[in-house]
């Protein structure tokens, strides 16, 4: 046969171990059998005889790592048949061998090569039948022992269950093609995919067998095509089985690259696709949220601050925030100085505009969350370079308990809360970059956080050091601070002229007392106790509340959020743990150090807003909302960006989202199925949301006296929903009076200077209590369950 040309190769970034080539005969076929081996004796001699008994279309070569038996000796490799002998004489075991030898072939010009193991196991007659595959335009053959007309014989069992249960079914998956046999060196590849350029064998990394693993999954990946021949494997009756794979070491050692070929710790970040857009996760997003809105559309889960927010949104182009109910008595005025006024702001602006009603916030909520899961995941790409664990992080805080999810399905405002903070921190990644007119804007977004919720007070003033640091620039400091100032600008206007203080809120008395169980809702006949009397126990009872800030935060870790993030870590953490026992192991060439280091700062800003919580005691779980984001998303991101290739680390990322997703889906399922059982679908609901039948009850009991002050015992939250849809004069009982803090004198004090007409029961157990009040008398219509003041 003539021998063929060589053809024109981009080779000059090849890796190729040192060795020496002996070549006893002239190229004479258009295929190569390239065969592996070292120190095989007798086992490779009888083998060489049967492929020349054979005689396949194929130039043989022999891949030596060096052996000493003598085996290869030219007067017995000369006259059998073999073309050339590479003996490698660098580093490396058997992946550096092939890679010498796919080299060499390539280079005198081979359309394609078999590769088959020199230990005398194989069937070499199947050499004509990967031949056959080659010359219809396979570029990769894998035989199989397992496959119709293929036997296994003597195979131990060890080896079975790892290859069948095991070693396949991973490549299977990694390579988009079934596959049966992964372990078996007995395959041929097109010089058309050894060539390919996002293939890139030619790599000083593949040393031992992870070349024969890369190279079974990335054919799939790459959409070339596959097939399988089936071929005859044998053991020996008897004796030491004929294997280079020892003890446990170098088991755990194979299925560490096995793990690492899988999760694309060898493909090449020069063939990285582009940044990922946000369209597919902002469809995983909707499908999360969207069972989950169904499930509260009819009749939302609102709160007292719920209806609060509602009725002071009412207020915004009237009389700003005059409220028409009572929760707060820290102030006898009828203005509010308990919520920040930005949610208020929205739903005013967007109820105006569309006529949402009282539902609004519910809508905007769920808006927030979505548009904060994708800033979220915008935040993910950009430090990890990888799809979905931003996304998974900020989704992750749904499975909470009283968390996010309370906030959602009430309306309330920490969804927009997480959104801004996310947008803070997708600015200041910019680090020094950042331009002055940028620092302004993030000043003033961050003096909007303030506004939307008042127990970040102190971000401003951390924002401002945090750019401080990132830009060593006064004057970009200093115009992040003027930026927050004027979005704060007109609460202290609003506080000065109604309040008489520069910034107005119905905590402060809270962040003094001494009592750790004093709450905003609390009223005293005279005032209690402050740190400035008792400095020493109001030291003690903050270092209480700290104490429990850190039990309740390791209480979340404990709960369905901590399990299906631990679940993720430690699935990423296990395959890292198996990849980093591959000799070859390689440390990540761009980690986003700058990057993971300013999200840990942002967690410890984050940790500092918490400041305000354990000051007051107010240590509910919704709380560590943003705290539990920013730090889930900083260990994930630590993990994701210890992946070696970017490859890898999208891997890494789409199995922690993905271990996520399962409780997520879970999660959602269940809250649908609630809502179904508990009957929330009914069209009856809607109407009875913001047009209830209590409501109305109360009103026609009260007839001409709707402008009466009304104290509700035992529902809080009626008091509220009275006030914003009614806007009625209802007042929340104290919390130290419905908890038995408040002695008679002191309700009786109450009654008489919030000049209380009638008491409201919502409950049997108040009513009991309520009899106790001197001086009210049940009105007849209204079933006793509302009593007015006796005059």
């Amino acid at each position: 046969m003539n021998a063929l040309a060589a053809i024109p190769l981009q080779d000059t970034d090849w890796e190729v171990p040192p060795h020496k080539v002996s070549v006893y005969a002239n190229k004479a076929h258009k295929y190569a059998l390239v065969i592996p081996v070292i120190n095989e004796g007798e086992r490779i001699r009888g083998q060489l005889s049967r492929i020349k008994d054979a005689a396949p279309l194929v130039d043989v070569i022999v891949a030596d790592g060096g052996s000493t038996d003598g085996s290869l000796d030219e007067d017995f490799v000369k006259p059998i048949g073999v073309r050339a002998v590479l003996t490698k004489i660098g580093p490396g075991k058997l992946s550096a061998q092939l890679r010498m030898a796919y080299a060499w072939c390539l280079r005198e010009g081979y359309a394609g090569i078999v590769t088959v193991d020199g230990n005398g196991k194989d069937g070499v007659e199947a050499v004509a039948s990967f031949v056959a595959k080659l010359e219809a335009g396979c570029d990769y053959v894998q035989g199989s022992r397992y496959l119709s007309g293929g036997k296994a014989e003597n195979t131990p069992l060890e080896r079975t269950i790892a290859n069948r249960l095991i070693h396949a079914p991973i490549l299977s998956i990694a390579g988009r093609n079934l596959f049966t046999d992964t372990t078996n060196g007995f395959r041929a590849y097109s010089a058309r995919y050894l060539t390919h350029p996002e293939v890139r064998p030619f790599r000083s990394e593949f040393e031992v067998y992870s070349l024969l693993f890369y190279l079974t999954v990335r054919v799939g990946q790459l959409g070339l095509k596959v097939d399988h021949v089936p071929v005859v494997r044998r053991y020996p009756d008897s004796g030491q089985v004929p294997t280079k794979i020892g003890g446990l070491a170098s088991k755990l050692a194979l299925l560490g690259e096995t793990v690492r070929v899988a999760t694309g710790g060898y493909t090449p970040d020069d063939v990285r696709a582009e940044q990922a857009q946000l369209g597919w996760p902002a469809v995983v997003a909707a499908l999360v949220l969207l069972p989950l809105f169904l499930s509260v559309i009819v009749a939302p889960n609102y709160s007292p601050d719920s209806w609060a927010l509602y009725e002071l949104s009412k207020t915004v182009f009237d009389d700003f925030y005059r409220f028409s109910h009572f929760r707060s008595f820290a102030s006898a005025s009828e203005y509010s100085s308990a919520f920040a006024p930005l949610w208020p702001m929205l739903i005013a602006v967007t109820d105006g505009v569309l006529g949402t009603g009282a539902r609004t916030g519910l809508y905007l909520a769920f808006l927030s969350f979505f548009a904060f899961a994708l800033m979220s995941e915008q935040i993910g790409q950009q430090i990890t370079g990888a799809r979905w664990i931003g996304l998974g992080t900020a989704l992750l805080l749904l499975l909470g308990p009283s968390m996010v999810w309370d906030e959602l399905s009430a309306g309330r405002t920490i969804p927009l809360q997480l959104l801004l903070y996310a947008l803070l921190f997708r600015w200041l990644l910019a680090g020094r970059a950042i331009s002055l007119q940028s620092t302004a804007m993030i000043g003033f977004v961050s003096g909007l956080t303030v506004m939307n919720r008042f127990d970040a007070a102190l971000l401003p003033f951390f924002v401002t050091l945090m750019i401080a640091l990132l830009t060593r620039s006064p004057s970009r400091s200093a115009a992040a601070l003027a930026g927050s100032l004027l979005a704060i600008s007109p609460w202290v206007a609003y506080s000065l002229s109604t309040f008489g203080t520069v910034f107005a809120t119905d905590n402060s008395g809270i962040v003094t007392a001494l009592d750790s169980r004093a709450f905003v809702t609390d009223w005293w006949p005279k005032p209690q106790a402050t740190a400035f009397e008792d400095p020493a126990a109001w030291a003690i009872k903050v270092l209480s509340n700290l104490r429990q800030w850190v039990l309740t935060g390791l209480s979340l870790v404990l709960s369905p959020l901590g399990f299906a993030f631990a679940l993720g870590s430690v699935l990423v953490g296990g395959l890292q743990y198996l990849c980093a026992k591959t000799p070859d192991t390689v440390d990540p060439k761009d980690k986003p150090r700058t990057q993971l280091w300013l999200l840990v700062i942002f967690t410890f800003l984050l940790v500092g807003l918490m400041l305000p919580q354990i000051l007051t005691g107010y240590l509910e779980y919704r709380y560590y909302s943003a705290m539990f984001w920013v730090g889930l998303l900083t260990i994930a991101a630590w993990q994701i960006s210890r992946g070696v290739t970017a490859r890898q680390r999208q891997t890494f990322a789409t199995l922690f989202a993905g271990t996520i997703g399962v409780w997520l889906i879970g999660f959602a399922m269940i809250q649908f199925a609630s809502a179904a059982n508990s009957n929330r679908f009914a069209a009856d609901q809607w109407g009875q949301f913001d047009a209830p039948d209590d409501i109305a009850m109360l009103l026609q009991c009260l007839g001409d006296n709707s402008d009466a002050r009304i104290l509700v015992m035992g529902d809080d939250n009626f008091a509220a929903w009275a006030g914003a849809l009614a806007s009625l004069s209802t007042m929340m009982e104290p919390r130290n009076m419905a908890e038995g803090r408040l002695e008679e004198s002191g309700k009786a004090a109450f009654l008489e200077t919030w000049q209380v007409d009638y008491v409201l029961v919502r409950s049997e157990i108040d009513a009991q209590k309520a009899r106790a009040l001197n001086g009210f008398v049940p009105v007849d219509e209204c079933d006793g369950l509302l009593k007015r003041k006796n005059d």
